[in-house]
């Protein structure tokens, strides 16, 4: 279980109508997303500031700072239909870990659509044969290097 604050308005998830569609760019797909309740969820979301409760997940062991981000399930499936291969074997790799509140590829991976999935996973994978601590220092500053891009 994730702890996460709610950006979105209580039952989005469960409206067809009102699921974020994940064929356009991250920033473009946040700010025409229908779910977002108002202004100031749309600066949460878009700033990672709804992630901070997460921390509560790593003193507790579920969650890493840095690793594979954990994504939505009908994302993976829709995924795993473009790219059947990479999709289960990222399946087998990425989510044998705990995942990350930032994930691996903040810069590249941030604002890809679903049909470039293939990149993420790719570069998912590489960071688990190449974590080190100072990998995970560099993430980190690239994901508050992205966070201030906006």
């Amino acid at each position: 279980m994730m702890i996460k604050f709610e950006t979105l308005y209580a039952g989005a998830e469960n409206k067809d109508e009102n699921k974020k569609s994940y064929h356009c760019q991250a920033h473009d797909r946040e700010k025409s997303d229908p779910r977002i309740s108002n202004k100031a969820m749309l600066f949460m979301r878009q700033t990672g500031l709804n992630k901070l409760p997460q921390m509560i997940n790593v003193l507790g062991g579920e969650m890493s700072i840095v690793g594979p981000r954990p994504l939505p399930l009908d994302y993976i499936e829709e995924a795993e239909s473009l790219f059947p291969e990479i999709t289960r074997e990222w399946r087998k790799t990425a989510l044998s870990i705990k995942p990350g509140v930032i994930g691996v590829s903040p810069l590249q991976t941030r604002k890809l659509p679903i049909e470039q999935f293939d990149q993420r996973a790719e570069l998912d994978m590489i960071y688990l044969e190449e974590a080190t601590f100072w990998k995970d220092l560099q993430i980190i500053s690239q994901a508050l290097v992205a966070i201030y891009q906006k």
